[in-house]
């Protein structure tokens, strides 16, 4: 799926069909994906969202398109401790929110020499990693694609043997 997802988004740029949505329940959808996963590696999932964040635009199909990918990495590279997926509303007006979305793990972290090559198609922070971990190393430009599309773009701090946090803001309107 993501080969084809990867091979689409080239060809044409990507049409963000956006409606109303309730995040709180669009995220709870989510965690229960999620959660077998966590518990088949001995991983605790966390769940954090603001609860009064209101009904907002969004394309939710490639909102949880991004969502999954990031955290279906975060459970892959922890093998130990904690996946955390927050999203904090940082700022509202009468018409917009920003709404800014985090995937904090555990994990084994990403060299900071690799923090940039990661986002290229194909391409893994080390060979070791495909041979150990497997994937197409197709995830994270989809992301960054997905989130460029929406007027945003990723951000990552990581450190070997700590774990990762991936982040990005969205600006959106209010339904």
């Amino acid at each position: 799926n993501n080969v084809l997802d990867y091979s689409k988004m080239q060809s044409e740029e990507i049409v963000l069909d956006e409606i109303p949505v309730d995040l709180s329940a669009a995220i709870k959808q989510i965690k229960k994906i999620h959660e077998a996963a966590c518990m088949q590696r001995g991983i605790i999932m966390n769940l954090e969202i603001d609860a009064d964040i209101p009904i907002v635009w969004l394309d939710v199909v490639r909102f949880n398109q991004v969502i999954n990918n990031l955290v279906t990495n975060a459970i892959k590279f922890t093998e130990k401790g904690t996946v955390t997926l927050r999203i904090k509303k940082t700022n509202q007006s009468k018409y917009r929110l920003d709404l800014l979305t985090e995937i904090i793990d555990t994990g084994i972290g990403i060299p900071e020499d690799k923090q940039d090559i990661i986002w290229e198609a194909f391409t893994q922070a080390s060979k070791a990693t495909n041979r150990l971990y497997g994937g197409t190393g197709l995830g994270l430009p989809i992301v960054k694609s997905i989130v460029k599309a929406m007027g945003s773009f990723v951000n990552i701090d990581s450190k070997i043997a700590k774990g990762s946090r991936f982040y990005f803001k969205l600006n959106l309107k209010l339904a």
